[in-house]
């Protein structure tokens, strides 16, 4: 889940940049109409669709700013709430190098000999 957000953040800060990049003049657009039918048994009643206030006019760079930090706190809780992975692999005897690691933090290697019939139980702390 982890790697899915940090694509989907990546992906989120190139479409900023492609969108940044355009020149258009969002001041003199109309972003939605003034009033629409009320869709119920009264006919005739129109309803305002527009938000007031300065919600209204966010820009861009806020906007996208707001996702990446919910996507941020989400990535932190997904990091916090996730439980350890457990891996079993059967091997022969021999000496082997193991190493782990995120994208985020540095690889831990361990090296161990494992005898006939014998198992071992490692923890990296990530």
């Amino acid at each position: 889940m982890e790697l899915s957000l940090l694509r989907s953040a990546r992906l989120g800060l190139e479409v900023l940049e492609r969108a940044s990049r355009r020149s258009v003049d969002w001041s003199s657009a109309n972003p939605c109409p003034s009033t629409t039918p009320k869709d119920d048994n009264a006919g005739s009643e129109e309803v305002d669709l527009c938000v007031q206030g300065d919600s209204a006019h966010t820009s861009l760079d806020d906007a996208f700013e707001t996702i990446a930090e919910f996507m941020a706190q989400t990535t932190y809780q997904c990091k916090a709430q996730s439980s350890p992975e457990d891996f079993h692999i059967e091997v022969s005897p021999g000496t082997y190098k193991i190493t782990a690691g995120t994208q985020d933090s540095q690889q831990q290697t361990r090296v161990v000999r494992i005898n006939a019939g014998e198992s071992m139980n490692l923890t990296f702390h990530l």
